[in-house]
């Protein structure tokens, strides 16, 4: 039997987010279906969107928001996702358990960067560019690749634009 924790961790990343939703219990296999709301949400996802808007409220300038990583700006509410699980999981599961997630997230604020990290995330690649409303994707290839801006990887920054979502690229080399 699995039990819902009673922790919550709130996080823009889809393989940390975990919550108690009133102490569900499901039995094995099932049990991550059972950690999905009726609207086919994870429970704790409620609660992102309630406590995203009031560190915005704490941290915005204006009507402006800095977000350090990356070291990326918008006029508006932003933020970076990702999905480090991705790696490790299929395409079917990443469109069922990721996707959903992604896309709401990009839905409800207005600028959004994807980080795709590793050449094992790249599979899902194809399930990012269907959100239409993902604003980016900054690609890191990971140890032993090239890194962002070698040519290697200029098909996946032309595939990228095709679909209408802007590249952050990182570690340019200057000619």
């Amino acid at each position: 039997m699995f039990s819902a924790g009673t922790g919550l961790d709130i996080h823009s990343k889809s393989s940390a987010v975990y919550a108690d939703h009133g102490g569900v219990q499901c039995s094995d296999p099932d049990w991550p279906f059972c950690l999905l709301s009726p609207a086919g949400y994870f429970y704790p996802f409620l609660f992102y969107f309630k406590v995203f808007d009031e560190l915005y409220d704490i941290i915005r300038e204006g009507d402006e928001m800095a977000f350090c990583y990356f070291s990326s700006w918008a006029p508006g509410k932003m933020t970076k996702l990702q999905s480090d699980i991705s790696t490790m999981i299929s395409e079917d599961d990443y469109r069922r358990f990721v996707q959903p997630f992604i896309r709401e997230q990009c839905r409800k604020i207005e600028y959004t960067l994807y980080h795709l990290d590793g050449v094992g995330a790249m599979h899902h690649l194809p399930a990012l560019l269907e959100i239409d409303e993902l604003n980016a994707i900054q690609w890191t290839p990971g140890v032993g690749e090239p890194q962002g801006g070698s040519p290697k990887w200029y098909d996946l920054y032309i595939k990228i634009l095709a679909a209408g979502i802007t590249n952050m690229i990182l570690n340019v080399a200057r000619n």
